[in-house]
C-alpha cells in the first residue's frame, strides 16, 4: 500500500515538474527571442502632418526624408538617414511587463514611424520600449538608454 502511495507521489511530481519545464520553455520563446528595434526595409516614408493643441506645429512631406521627434516636450525635425542609421543598431524583445498607460512624465523622447504601414511608437525615458498603436504589447528597447543618449546628440546637432 505505501509503494503505491510513493509511487503516485513520484508520478505526480514527475507530471508537475514537466509542465513547469513546458511553460518554462514556452515562455522563453516568447520573451527571450531578440528582434531588430526596425527593418529600414520595411519603413514607410510617409507625409505627415503633426499638431499640438489643434495647432499644426509641423508638416513634413514624404520628399522632405525627415522625421519630427518630440524631445522634452520640444519637437525637432531630424534627417531619416541620420535617425535610421542610430535605429538600426539596437534590439529589442517582448515585455512581460505594461506600461500602458504612461505618463508624459515618463518619457523624455517619443519617435514614430511606419513600418509595415502600421504606426510604430518608441517611447524612450524612465522605460525603452516600443509599441503599435493597434496592439498594446510593448517590447523592451536593449541598451535603450544608450538609444536615448544617441537621440539627445542627434537633436542637439
Amino acid at each position: 500500500m505505501k509503494q503505491k502511495k510513493y509511487l503516485y507521489i513520484v508520478i505526480t511530481i514527475i507530471v508537475i515538474s514537466i509542465i513547469i519545464t513546458a511553460a518554462y520553455l514556452n515562455d522563453k520563446r516568447i520573451y527571450g527571442k531578440i528582434y531588430n528595434l526596425i527593418d529600414e526595409e520595411q519603413i514607410n516614408i510617409t507625409s505627415s502632418t503633426y499638431t499640438e493643441n489643434n495647432k499644426v506645429v509641423a508638416e513634413i512631406k514624404a520628399s522632405d526624408n525627415a522625421t519630427y521627434i518630440k524631445v522634452n516636450d520640444v519637437g525637432h525635425i531630424v534627417d531619416n538617414n541620420k535617425l535610421f542609421k542610430i535605429l538600426t543598431k539596437y534590439k529589442c524583445k517582448k515585455s512581460k511587463s505594461n506600461y500602458f498607460p504612461y505618463t508624459t512624465g515618463d518619457v523624455i523622447a517619443e519617435i514614430s514611424i511606419h513600418q509595415n504601414n502600421k504606426p510604430k511608437h518608441i517611447i524612450l525615458g524612465n522605460f525603452n520600449i516600443w509599441y503599435e498603436t493597434s496592439d498594446k504589447v510593448a517590447y523592451d528597447i536593449i541598451d535603450g538608454d544608450k538609444l536615448l543618449q544617441e537621440i539627445l546628440l542627434l537633436v542637439e546637432k
